[in-house]
């Protein structure tokens, strides 16, 4: 307890001398580093007082816009000011500068920032400024589109997209090459021909008290001018195989820079076809000819158009050269026109006169077949697998030609006019069962109902349909034998065909080209023959009604080949169907 006394009357001299220095306004000492804010903020007995000033956040308060701390009235000057910027009073850390940019993390937050003033000798100050609340951020969708087509004169629509909160006010803008467009500002815009050769866009701004307001623009959508004129071209010439056509254009407004041209054939695009002028080839006879122009020019919407189909005509004329294949219905005519030769529909190979059988390859039955007349000068049947079912016989006797005259006779020449085979090698026609000349139909066939009937084929159904009233009369396609039959249609019928009654038919069976044929007439109303009855093409065989399964009076028909079912129908027989 000795050491007690002199340490508590040093602590009083030291203490007296301080207090007689401030009495005699001698200097003050400060902390001389600003930021050691908590020892500078505490009062010496020897600092002097900094003169208060303020401090306040500018700035638009929204995430991106950058704030300012701005400090002034602090002196005397100069002093070093040290910032920290807060979010709902809580340090953000790192956040140290005069200036601080809100992120999103920030929005519908109170900033603030705190400045400590300092100066050498005087005692450091602490204040912060009022709080800002950074305006909240809308929600923008992904994208903004445009639907309208990019021409002259059509209108385009801006769809903005769903934005959040609800509420949210939108503003357009469309833009021509990303400059905006000039009144411009509705949801639509309507193209004009300032637009032509340029892209158009639409520029959304999304604005919402509190918010921040967002902008999101579409992408372009290239624009250009119509043609004014886009005529159909038209064909002429005449359309038969060897024939040459023409296409004339017509008149396009504003005049095209080119106009390009493709050859079709039932629509499908022939390949190389591409001039103002075409050669028919053998292989489009009896098929569908058309051509399309597309006109093209500098800042304009291309446009294609397609002439009407020309049908070609089925004859090939009297002459027939090898390469050339003959679908059914393709035809060698005679210069008279009274003969005929080629594939028929019902697979056998013909010569007619007046579309009544001459002589034929009795090949009746052979399904989708095909008649070539070879390089080496040979005539071949050939079935759907490629297989020949009858020939001339002639290849390597160097026939170059095949020609159809006058006189009836189908001759294969050589290169010196000589005959190398004719028609008479093919068999007479000896089919008991084929209709004569007198009576109504086509190569041997006669029509079911008089005159030919309209056959119309559905998707899927197994045979051809003919309507007409009830009780018009029905007749053999071909003769034969008769089993008449009336049953119910248990299985298949839809919901929508009437069912109430037993379905009349009659079946004719025939022995054609060596081919058991069976030939089905049903939904009947009345029967004109008898089972086993015996009767000849063109006789009558009933009427026409709606029993069974059915929808209406019609006639149905099919045929069995050979007890292969919907392979040939009759509209291939009597030359009606188009292949």
């Amino acid at each position: 307890m000795t050491g007690t006394p002199r340490r508590i009357a040093s602590t009083a001299v030291a203490l007296a001398a301080t207090i007689g220095l401030l009495l005699a306004g001698g200097p003050a000492t400060a902390a001389s580093n600003p930021a050691a804010t908590l020892a500078a903020a505490t009062p010496s007995p020897t600092a002097a007082a900094l003169t208060a000033g303020t401090v306040a956040v500018t700035g638009t308060p929204a995430v991106g816009a950058k704030l300012t701390a701005t400090v002034v009235g602090f002196g005397p000057a100069p002093v070093t000011v040290a910032y920290q910027w807060m979010r709902g009073g809580a340090v953000l850390p790192g956040a140290t500068g005069a200036t601080y940019t809100p992120a999103a993390a920030d929005a519908g937050a109170t900033l603030s920032v705190r400045v400590t003033v300092a100066k050498t000798g005087y005692t450091s100050l602490v204040r912060t400024s009022a709080g800002v609340v950074v305006a909240r951020l809308l929600t923008p969708p992904s994208a903004v589109t445009i639907s309208g087509a990019g021409t002259v004169g059509a209108t385009l629509t801006a769809a903005p997209g769903t934005w959040a909160p609800a509420g949210t006010a939108l503003a357009y803008q469309w833009l021509r090459g990303g400059a905006p467009i000039a009144g411009a500002t509705a949801r639509t815009y309507r193209l004009v021909g300032a637009d032509a050769g340029t892209t158009v866009a639409v520029r959304v701004t999304g604005t919402k008290t509190g918010y921040t307001p967002a902008v999101r623009t579409s992408a372009g959508i290239g624009v250009l001018a119509p043609f004014t004129s886009t005529p159909k071209p038209t064909i002429t010439g005449t359309a038969a195989a060897g024939r040459t056509l023409t296409v004339s254009p017509g008149s396009w407004r504003p005049a095209p820079d080119q106009l390009r041209v493709q050859w079709r054939v039932d629509g499908g695009a022939i390949e190389g076809a591409t001039g103002t002028s075409w050669e028919v080839p053998t292989w489009a006879a009896g098929r569908s000819v058309s051509v399309s122009v597309t006109a093209v020019k500098k800042n304009h919407r291309s446009v294609t158009t397609t002439s009407a189909g020309k049908a070609v005509a089925l004859s090939l004329g009297s002459v027939m050269t090898p390469g050339t294949t003959l679908r059914p219905g393709v035809l060698l005519t005679s210069p008279d026109g009274r003969y005929t030769f080629g594939l028929r529909g019902d697979g056998n190979v013909a010569l007619t006169r007046d579309y009544a059988l001459v002589r034929s390859a009795r090949t009746t039955g052979t399904f989708d077949a095909s008649l070539l007349f070879s390089g080496d000068g040979e005539l071949l049947l050939l079935d759907e697998r490629g297989v020949s079912v009858w020939s001339s016989q002639t290849a390597g006797l160097e026939a170059r030609a095949a020609i159809l005259g006058n006189d009836g006779v189908l001759r294969l020449v050589d290169g010196d006019g000589d005959d190398v085979w004719t028609s008479a090698a093919m068999s007479a026609q000896p089919d008991a069962t084929a209709a004569g000349p007198s009576v109504p139909g086509r190569y041997g066939w006669a029509y079911p109902l008089r005159p030919s009937g309209t056959f119309t084929t559905y998707s899927g159904h197994s045979g051809d349909d003919i309507a007409a009233p009830t009780g018009t009369p029905v007749y053999a396609m071909r003769g034969g034998t008769v089993s008449v039959r009336e049953v119910w249609i248990r299985t298949g019928c839809p919901s929508w065909a009437s069912n109430t009654t037993k379905q009349k038919e009659v079946v004719v069976t025939s022995t054609v080209d060596g081919m058991r044929l069976e030939q089905v007439y049903a939904h009947l109303s009345a029967f004109s023959v008898k089972t086993g009855q015996t009767v000849a093409a063109g006789q009558r065989i009933g009427s026409v009604g709606s029993t069974g399964c059915s929808t209406g009076p019609h006639l149905h028909t099919a045929f069995t080949v050979d007890g292969v079912r919907y392979a040939l129908y009759p509209r291939d027989v009597l030359g009606t169907a188009r292949y």
